[in-house]
């Protein structure tokens, strides 16, 4: 519901502790809320493996307000790889 869009980051955090990915940072863009829409935009940046990574996604995957993961870009560094995702939630 929109009542709980502060609560949007333990959504993805919650799912990073349970594969054991780091979570750099998540960030709801309030732009895709003021055009009227009923979905909300969330960026992703996470730090971890490979495995980590896919198991991320396949629990994000289970959370059923997850419409769509629109991008996903991959960048290696020097303690592994980095992740970021942009991913829509529906709202009510």
């Amino acid at each position: 519901p929109r009542v709980r869009v502060s609560g949007v980051s333990e959504i993805f955090e919650a799912c990073a502790v349970k594969t054991g990915i780091e979570t750099a940072s998540v960030t709801p863009d309030p732009d895709s809320l003021a055009r009227g829409g009923k979905s909300l935009s969330v960026r992703v940046t996470l730090r971890g493996g490979p495995e980590q990574f896919r198991d991320f996604l396949a629990e994000v995957g289970r959370t059923p307000s997850l419409e769509t993961l629109e991008t996903i870009r991959i960048q290696r560094v020097s303690e592994g790889f980095d992740y970021q995702v942009v991913a829509w939630l529906a709202l009510e």
